[in-house]
This record gives C-alpha cells, sequence and structure tokens, in this order.
C-alpha cells in the first residue's frame, strides 16, 4: 500500500509473508557500490567479495522461494502477520518500522497514522535503513570532527543579499570547525560569504509549499541575532546537515583572521581588509550585499 504524509513525500505499508527479511542481498549491493572502476586492480579487489557473496544470495532466495508455498498458509492459519512501514524522518534518514499482530486493522491503522502525522506510532520504534550513501555523510562527518573540510549542494534563503531573503540560491555549503560559508552557482569567480550556523536547527522534509522551489530535499530552519536562515539539500546529506550547520556556530580559533578580497572589473584580485573577528568581517560583507555592490568579494581564512 502506497501512502502519502502531510508534508507529501510516499511511503509504503504491507504485510510481509515471506518468512525473514532477505539480508545477503543488502551486502552485495553495499560492497558493489565501493567499487572502483577507474582502477584495475581496485576494481578487482571491490569485485571479489561480492562474487564471493552471490552464491550465498542465491542460496537465500532459493530458501525464501521454497519456503514461501507453506509460510503463507501458515500465516492464513495462525494469523499472525508482520506489518511494515518504510519512509522517510525529519532528516532525510531511511526508516523502517515493524511490528507483529494477530489481525488485519494494524495495516490501515499505520497507513492512516501516516496520512495524519507523518509517521506509524503504532508500529513502534523505527529501524534506521542504511544505504551506500549513509557512508559516504559518515566519512563527511568523520572529517568534520578531525578539522578537516566539507563541501555539499545547496540551497539557502536568507544569507545576506535582498533576493535571497525571500527566494530560494543555489550553491554550494562548505564548513570547517568554526567557520561556515556558502558560494552562490554561476559567475566565474569565488563570490563566497560567511553563513551564520547554529547548534538547534528544526530539520523537516520539504512540504508542499516549499516543494515547486527546492523539489524533495530536507530543510533546516533556524533563527540567528540577523535573521532566519533556512538551508536546503539533498535527503542523503540532511543527517549530515546538522553538524555542518553546528561547526559554523563553533568559535573561531583565536590564530585565524579573516581576508576580504576583490576582484575588479579589469580582474584584478586584491585585498582590502582584514578583520579579527567573524563579527566584523560579516558585517563588511553584509554592508557590500545591501548597497548592491557590483564587484566581486569573499572572505578567507588566514593564519595570523
Amino acid at each position: 500500500m502506497r501512502v502519502v504524509d502531510p508534508a507529501g513525500w510516499p511511503w509504503t505499508v504491507h504485510r510481509r509473508w515471506l518468512p525473514w527479511r532477505p539480508r545477503i542481498h543488502r551486502a552485495v549491493a553495499l560492497l558493489w557500490s565501493r567499487v572502483d572502476a577507474g582502477d584495475d586492480l581496485t576494481f578487482v579487489m571491490g569485485l571479489l567479495p561480492s562474487m564471493l557473496l552471490l552464491p550465498v544470495l542465491l542460496v537465500e532466495w532459493t530458501l525464501l522461494i521454497a519456503l514461501l508455498p507453506f509460510a503463507v498458509p501458515a500465516r492464513l492459519l495462525v494469523r499472525r502477520w508482520t506489518v511494515e512501514a518504510h519512509g522517510r524522518r525529519g532528516d532525510g534518514m531511511l526508516v523502517r518500522y515493524s511490528a507483529v499482530t494477530t489481525g488485519h486493522a494494524l495495516r490501515d491503522t499505520a497507513a492512516a497514522e501516516i496520512r495524519r502525522a507523518g509517521a506509524p506510532s503504532s508500529l513502534g520504534e523505527p529501524i534506521v535503513t542504511r544505504v551506500a550513501a549513509d557512508d559516504v555523510t559518515d566519512l563527511s562527518r568523520d572529517r568534520l570532527c578531525d578539522g578537516g573540510e566539507v563541501t555539499v549542494a545547496c540551497l539557502v534563503q536568507g544569507y545576506g543579499t535582498a533576493k535571497s531573503r525571500d527566494g530560494w540560491i543555489a550553491g554550494r555549503l562548505t564548513a570547517v570547525p568554526g567557520w561556515l560559508s556558502f558560494q552562490p552557482d554561476g559567475g566565474h569567480a569565488p563570490a563566497t560569504w560567511p553563513l551564520l550556523g547554529s547548534d538547534d536547527p528544526q530539520l523537516a522534509l520539504a512540504g508542499a509549499d516549499d516543494r515547486p522551489a527546492v523539489g524533495r530535499r530536507v530543510i533546516a530552519s533556524y533563527e540567528t541575532p540577523i535573521g532566519r536562515f533556512r538551508v536546503a539539500v539533498d535527503p542523503h546529506v540532511g543527517p549530515l546537515l546538522r553538524d555542518l550547520l553546528a561547526a559554523g556556530a563553533e568559535p573561531f580559533r583565536p590564530d585565524v583572521a579573516w581576508t576580504m578580497w576583490r576582484r575588479d572589473n579589469a580582474g584584478t584580485v586584491r585585498e582590502i581588509a582584514r578583520f579579527g573577528s567573524r563579527a566584523d568581517a560579516e558585517l563588511l560583507a553584509e554592508n557590500l550585499a545591501a548597497r548592491g555592490a557590483r564587484q566581486l568579494f569573499w572572505l578567507a581564512a588566514t593564519p595570523r
């Protein structure tokens, strides 16, 4: 059964007829996703574990198909059903709900709860369903924790120019501990602007009002001293978004200064100001944006 939650995102609710959930094919898919075809040795070494699991996959599905004619009548006689629901939670993570029942009403109840509240509370707590993209998210989170830089594609609303306060601007979000910046798409120069972060953003799947502008993305909304910001990313990046915004809310390191650079109409790049704090740098960036400056300006971290 296909149902839609209040935000307009699809869910699947069904009774499970198979004796157990097949697991080996998920391991094959995960190993296959890590195979790099650009290098012959890496390709062979990555392909070998997947090939070794294929016979196990074949045996598992053979057993499932062989047991299915016995499992279905047994479920009908015993009247014990496993009801499952598959969908996305607010931060974009794929989740699965599962519960055993002796009646036929639980599936319809779960579907009604999804339509009304966005989650089937009658099926218990959610179980995270990991895919290959979640491994990439974990690696990015580890890189950020180690002080590295992480960049993701996103849409931003409210970040400093009059145009984006009401609309959405596409670009790339870059985070390192103590610094968050946004570079809009288009143009030939790195017009990068600072973006405030938050330790407590509200994450939610894009609803009907936002979907015409951002599509099926996850939106983080948060308040700052200078206004309200909203950042939209693809669902598989949603679980990482909270970490990216938290990095932007960290204090700057004392050994880092911030330099304002300018590229004029002739293409000449020169330093025009240096700041000791993020607040001073962002104040100038806001003033330049408010005045509609046509030359390109951006900020960069500089060791003291």
